[in-house]
């Protein structure tokens, strides 16, 4: 089963798309990046194919794949999934190590093990062992503090009634908010948690916002309400500051979202910065390496509670016995100009819907994922572009 191309496909980000409308100068905290995701593909010499997903955000893979990966794969055993991994790595060291050349070897990684599956009609769960559970349990990842709260109230309470046993909340403000934002932090968890009652597990992620007294007194302002977990309050790479957080608090710090391969995960482990560990599977290094940090938090009885709500964490989720719950994003109508994850369900379809708080995962050989070609033509930044200047356009499937 020998690779015949690796094509990557990036799909834009539409939340880009109304920026040419803004006025010069106008005020802006950022621009959005220009591509959403990329969709990677590997085609055997037989005609057999798997589809791989690079994490959000990172224009520069696409490039890494089709410059320097797809010369290194083509001709191999697309069944030598460690090896090849390990050609990948080494290949890109001296640029890569972290960052964008392991979100390409992620993509890459990923499609190789959906193209197992698919070559021997078996899910991907099933190549990592066998299932470990029948329902993979899901919390809602969607609420924000940032919303009216009436609407957020609402939006808990609806969460509820359709059956999620667990809720999470998205601060949109910390310390360069000013005076004020520490109380409508905990305010806001206050509505939320009086929304879902006591039996509804509540976690909150301010995604980097914070600062370690910020957090300090965010957790004593809440520290009645029962947290899961506090996820990545401060700056990823402020170890002194985690390791600082998990001996003064009592609620679970969450992390890991933002890190590459094992290893820095061996240093949040040892340096006793988190207790639950949140690898991203688009960005650590694709399924082979991701397992490998699975093993290494079950040797020192931490859950790993992946980033991201999407197939391959779900499969992981089904074949290891601590990840015991994973992210999701309820569905929302996008109109016309899909953005965010309902994006990514368009241009790679097939991705469970979650029923009373529950992902079930068939037998569906490979992940389960379908690349929708048009809608990829139909995202991809070189839309309207002629023919002879398109990359090669995704198989139809």
């Amino acid at each position: 089963m020998r690779i015949a191309d690796v094509r990557a496909h990036p799909i834009r980000n539409t939340d880009r798309d109304g920026e040419a409308q803004r006025s010069p100068g106008a005020p802006t905290r950022a621009v959005p990046e220009p591509i959403a995701l990329v969709i990677v593909e590997i085609i055997t010499s037989e005609g057999a194919s798997g589809a791989g997903t690079v994490g959000g955000f990172c224009a520069a893979a696409t490039e890494i794949i089709r410059g320097h990966l797809r010369d290194l794969l083509i001709g191999e055993d697309a069944r030598d999934i460690e090896r090849l991994w390990e050609i990948m790595y080494r290949a890109t060291l001296r640029y890569g190590g972290r960052g964008a050349a392991i979100e390409a070897i992620s993509g890459v990684d990923i499609a190789l093990w959906d193209l197992l599956g698919r070559a021997t009609g078996l899910p991907v769960f099933r190549l990592l062992g066998g299932r470990t559970r029948a329902t993979v349990p899901v919390y809602a990842s969607h609420l924000r503090d940032t919303w009216a709260p009436a609407r957020l109230e609402a939006a808990a309470r609806a969460d509820v009634a359709a059956g999620f046993s667990a809720v999470k909340l998205f601060f949109g403000r910390g310390p360069d908010h000013g005076e004020g934002a520490l109380r409508r932090c905990v305010e806001a968890t206050r509505l939320v948690r009086g929304a879902i009652g006591e039996a509804v597990d509540l976690m909150v992620d301010p995604h980097l916002r914070w600062d370690v007294p910020f957090t300090l007194a965010y957790a004593r302002g809440v520290a009645d309400l029962g947290l899961r977990w506090i996820e990545e309050p401060i700056q990823f790479e402020d170890r002194a500051g985690y390791a600082r957080l998990s001996r003064a608090l009592d609620v679970p710090i969450a992390a890991g979202e933002h890190e590459y391969t094992r290893y820095p995960f061996v240093e949040l482990i040892e340096r006793e910065c988190v207790t639950v560990l949140q690898p991203d599977v688009n960005r650590v290094g694709g399924i082979t390496e991701a397992r490998r940090i699975v093993a290494i938090a079950a040797a020192h009885g931490l859950p790993v509670c992946f980033h991201q709500g999407w197939l391959h964490s779900y499969h992981l989720m089904t074949a290891f016995p601590n990840c015991p719950i994973g992210e999701y994003f309820p569905r929302t109508d996008e109109g016309d100009t899909p953005a965010g994850n309902a994006l990514n369900r368009l241009v790679l379809q097939g991705e469970p819907q979650a029923v009373r708080g529950h992902i079930t995962i068939d037998e569906t050989p490979g992940f389960g994922w379908r690349i929708d070609g048009d809608a990829v033509d139909r995202f991809s930044p070189t839309a309207g572009v002629g023919a002879a200047d398109q990359p090669p356009r995704a198989v139809r499937r």
